[in-house]
């Protein structure tokens, strides 16, 4: 008799054993260990049951590798650390430091692991043209280490339901993340969608036959531009009567899920018509109980939910809703899809135009739904998203198999649920932290590769607290050590048991003072005013939450550590900065509100400025604070701009050709109508004081508002150097005063613009003329062009301005690095590519030193040379802005991009060209900022290369001498002798 041996294989474990091995505690000095704790089932009727611990196996050897288990962990991780976030009061501000702490994480988790993950689909930092920013991962991202894996791609729900974080009555709030593997020979698992809207029907295993796509086609084709939602619902209707008969179902007692929104009356009222159960009350009392309640409401047979925590998809999934119908955002489309791809059912989706849609509340219902605005089309455009069939001429509808083409023994998802759940399981708990333990429980749905089922997993985090516990009680000394209680004090403030972090800490100081330094009693006093600012942030009406928090933290400044300074300094930037926001929130709410709203609007904006000096205060010239800056300064023209742009498109009035010129010309327009209000006055003031450029600094915000840095770097420099050339022309008359028939000698601005941008001698007369009649004798600043006329005949000025941005293509014949990048290192889908790039490389520094892999030679002198040019890019930016202190902190930036890229090159390209670009910046900042210094430090790093032994010094072995480059060397150092010379009036 043969007898059968068992062979163990290592990397097909349990799931409680997977997750339990797979949990990495050096990352995140407040969760130690984890344990699974109890692992159960979902079932329909809002039920679970119990699995066996070996039931469900988990290989690590399928392409998701450690992410099949790894999902869980993070979206446990993350919620574990909500209980720091959850207040009563309604306070806003810890809605954005909890998004703040989820993206920061995901990065960091994420980046430590052995795969390739890129963002595909998630909520963008800011909608719209809006100015308020909420933390987020970017669209196109990549994370993670090995970038010769398989690419995984992730949908990322950040923070669903994200009211029940500040509303103790708000609940089923979550985070989500899907990820896929993207199969050999596709060019995606989930296909890059932007943030926009798609109006989606699903439907239950039950219902799988419906012809979804039909019924969206015949909807399109009944009325022009229209969705027509009565005969949407009318043909569900009948379809679920036919399909529903042989089981006793109908229209009437069909269990319906809708989000509410204004935009969904008329579902509401096509259900009425139709025969299905509407129960009694009216649609915008059912709204009004939403908001005073729990967010969800049965009324009839339909589910109306205030907030989208899309966790009726999981309903779907189990059978307990037949219909989810309506309108919302592409990330939660992307999760309806899989979920259905999974377990069955139907799905159908149209993109629709959503221009109307202003902050998701309906100004029209879906009429239009075809006329997608310039900025849907542009996004689109980028995201390779096609959102008009070109069979049919009408919206392009897609189906699951459409949303999603990877393999479902290769994706996974997990839902980290952060508050209560009642509607799941007979009632899934929220995060909990045991005060007196200190674990924490948290419950992560687990939807895995080869599972059919919806596992709930209960994990029990070891934290901090639970840390500092023990060895508190193992010391001996009877909770006296005044070093463990301060850390368990930090610990409790951690996980938001603000009692208990006031009490130990209170113990902490008492035992400092018998055994420790004043230092480290200061230390202790520092974390006691952290704990009281971070607990008041929960306390009484927001804004006096918010204030009395700010003070305990602007007096625990004055505490003596480095460290401890320079954290507080940043967290109260950010406090400062979400203030800023909420104000800012408010009054785009009332723009939309027309006249007597834009009004209300325009009162809120001063007091934006309040908080950002707060801020300001705290970091000085960041290159974001100053565009924020002047984003608040320039706030209205923003709206007017956007809403004169949107009312062209809805007039069928914005151009197919020439969209560049035809947007400078309305942006030239609404500059000229808001120019003389006490904003602008005074801000164009304030520009003009620092040298700064208001016609620069509005376009900026406006028409080039979403274009990448290399365009937007283009054009300032284009200007800038246009500049430049017309206030040379005045030292060439003065030198040569040359008159020629009554006319100003102006050939080298003529010899420049004339041929390839129309610049004729008559107008470079007209241009000097003019400049030499103001009291500087110079032209400062763009917007000075609109008052000459013969630059305005015939719209000519905004030809000539529009040929003078460069395109992509002409970037790329000139080798501009900025765009080289671009097209290397960023998918089109992101638009902060600088922020991607500047995280890849921290990613990838990180990755080297721990896991001491040898970065690309190339790609590492790349990314230096990025970072030098982002920062040029930024010190041009902050001079259009008036802010040139600031300039020369990013100037100084580069030259250290550059140094280092020097230090780690080989061979003599070091010398050749990384000293070159260094010399270029010196000698173009020092021209743009009138800076004798800058020059001559230019001159410096040309002595390098020209003296034997500064350049064997500077570059070591790579110090050989190379043809030709000692004659360059010296004719710029005369060049840039010369420009000092003229600086210094010589």
């Amino acid at each position: 008799m043969n007898s059968i041996i068992k062979v163990h294989n290592p990397n097909i474990l349990s799931l409680k054993e997977a997750i339990e091995t797979s949990f990495e505690p050096k990352r995140d000095p407040h969760v130690h260990g984890l344990n699974v704790k109890d692992i159960n089932r979902l079932m329909s009727g809002n039920r679970q049951g119990e699995i066996a611990s070996g039931k469900i196996m988990v290989d690590f050897n399928c392409p998701l590798g450690e992410l099949v288990v790894g999902a869980a962990i993070m979206a446990g991780r993350i919620s574990a650390h909500a209980g720091k976030y959850i207040i009563t009061n309604g306070n806003p501000i810890n809605l954005l430091r909890y998004r703040g702490m989820q993206t920061w994480w995901l990065r960091e988790l994420i980046n430590t692991r052995d795969v390739f993950v890129v963002v595909k689909c998630t909520e963008c930092e800011r909608k719209g043209i809006s100015s308020v920013e909420k933390p987020s991962l970017i669209h196109g991202e990549t994370l993670g280490y090995c970038f010769d894996k398989n690419e995984v791609d992730l949908v990322l729900n950040i923070l669903e339901s994200e009211q029940g974080i500040v509303h103790p009555e708000k609940v089923r709030t979550l985070i989500s993340l899907l990820f896929g593997v993207v199969k050999e020979g596709h060019s995606y698992a989930f296909p890059d969608l932007p943030d926009d809207y798609m109006f989606k029907i699903v439907v239950s295993e039950e219902y799988k036959t419906v012809d979804l796509k039909k019924i969206f086609a015949s909807s399109l084709e009944s009325m022009r531009n229209t969705l027509d939602i009565n005969l949407m619902v009318k043909l569900l209707g009948e379809a679920i009567d036919s399909k529903g008969r042989e089981k006793g179902k109908t229209r009437w007692n069909a269990k319906i899920s809708v989000l509410w929104r204004e935009r969904h009356e008329d579902l509401y009222n096509a259900f009425k018509i139709n025969g299905f159960d509407v129960g009694k009350k009216d649609f915008f009392k059912i709204g009004r109980l939403l908001r005073e309640d729990s967010g969800r409401l049965t009324e009839g047979n339909i589910e109306w939910v205030l907030y989208d925590d899309w966790s009726q998809g999981i309903e779907i999934a189990l059978g307990d809703i037949d219909l989810l119908i309506g309108s919302g955002r592409m990330p939660g489309a992307l999760n309806g899809a899989w979920l259905v791809a999974k377990y069955g059912g139907n799905f159908a989706s149209i993109p629709i135009a959503t221009e109307y849609l202003y902050q998701g509340e309906a100004r029209t219902h879906f009429e239009n739904v075809n006329n997608f605005s310039p900025r849907e089309q542009s996004n689109a455009k980028r995201f390779n998203l096609e959102l008009i069939d070109t069979v049919t001429g009408r919206n392009k509808i897609y189906t699951h198999r459409d949303l999603f083409r990877g393999d479902l023994s290769e994706s996974v998802m997990a839902i980290g649920i952060i508050r209560a759940n009642p509607c799941l399981g007979g009632g899934i708990q929220g995060v909990r932290t045991d005060e007196e333990t200190g674990k924490t429980l948290v419950n992560v749905l687990w939807l895995g590769p080869s599972e059919k089922g919806i596992i709930n997993l209960e994990l029990e985090f070891e934290t901090s607290v639970s840390y500092y516990l023990s060895k508190i009680l193992m010391s001996g000394q009877d909770g006296r050590n005044a070093d463990d209680l301060y850390h368990l004090s930090l610990a409790y403030a951690e996980f938001g048991k603000w009692r208990k972090a006031r009490e130990t800490i209170q113990k902490a100081l008492k035992y400092s003072a018998e055994n420790r330094s004043k230092g480290f009693q200061q230390k202790i006093k520092t974390a006691q005013l952290y704990i009281k600012g971070l607990e008041a942030f929960g306390m009484g009406d927001p804004e006096s939450a918010n204030k009395r928090a700010a003070e305990f933290f602007e007096k625990a400044l004055d505490c003596n550590d480095h460290e401890d300074s320079l954290h507080i300094r940043r967290f109260l930037r950010r406090i400062a900065l979400d203030k800023m926001d909420m104000v800012i929130q408010k009054a785009e709410d009332l723009w939309i509100k027309g006249a007597d709203g834009k009004e209300n609007a325009r009162n809120y904006i001063p007091e934006s400025f309040t908080f950002w000096k707060e801020a300001y205060k705290y970091s000085g010239n960041e290159v974001g604070l100053m565009e924020r800056y002047n984003e608040l300064n320039l706030w209205e023209t923003i709206h007017n701009y956007h809403d004169e742009i949107v009312g062209m498109w809805q007039r069928k009035e914005f151009p197919k050709k020439e969209r560049l010129q035809f947007r400078l010309k309305k942006a030239y327009e609404v500059f000229v109508k808001l120019r003389k209000t006490k904003i602008i006055c005074e801000y164009e003031k304030e520009l003009h004081k620092g040298r700064g450029d208001i016609w620069m600094s509005y376009l900026l915000v406006t028409v080039f508002r979403e274009s990448p840095p290399s365009i937007r770097n283009g054009m300032i420099k284009a200007c800038l150097d246009l500049l430049d050339s017309i206030n040379e022309e005045e030292k060439k008359k003065k030198k040569n005063d040359q008159i020629i028939d009554g006319q100003i000698k102006t050939s080298t601005l003529s010899s420049r613009y004339e041929a390839g941008y129309g610049l004729s001698e008559e107008m470079v007369q007209a241009i000097i003329e003019y400049r030499d009649k103001q009291d500087t004798g110079k032209i400062t600043n763009v917007s000075q062009l609109f008052e000459i006329p013969i630059l305005l005949r015939n719209d000519f000025i905004m030809r000539f301005l529009s040929a003078l941005v460069p395109t992509k293509k002409q970037l790329q014949e000139t080798d501009d690095i900025l765009v080289e990048v671009e097209t290397k290192f960023v998918r089109p889908t992101s638009l902060t590519i600088e922020e991607q790039i500047i995280h890849q490389e921290k990613q990838r520094e990180k990755i080297q030193k721990e896991q001491r892999n040898v970065l690309d030679y190339n790609l590492e002198q790349g990314i230096f040379l990025f970072e030098a040019e982002i920062n040029a890019y930024h010190a041009r930016e902050l001079i259009v802005l008036g802010h040139h202190r600031g300039a020369e902190e990013y100037l100084t930036k580069a030259v250290a991009a550059l140094d280092r890229m020097i230090d780690k090159s080989i061979g003599y390209l070091p010398y050749v060209y990384q000293q070159k670009n260094k010399v270029d910046l010196y000698k173009e900042f020092g021209k743009r900022l009138k800076r004798v210094d800058l020059l001559k430090k230019g001159i410096d790093a040309l002595d390098e290369v020209l003296d034997p032994d500064k350049r064997k010094k500077r570059f070591g072995k790579n110090a050989g001498a190379v043809g030709g480059q000692d004659l360059i060397a010296l004719m710029k150092m005369g060049e840039l002798g010369q420009m000092i010379k003229k600086l210094e009036g010589k």
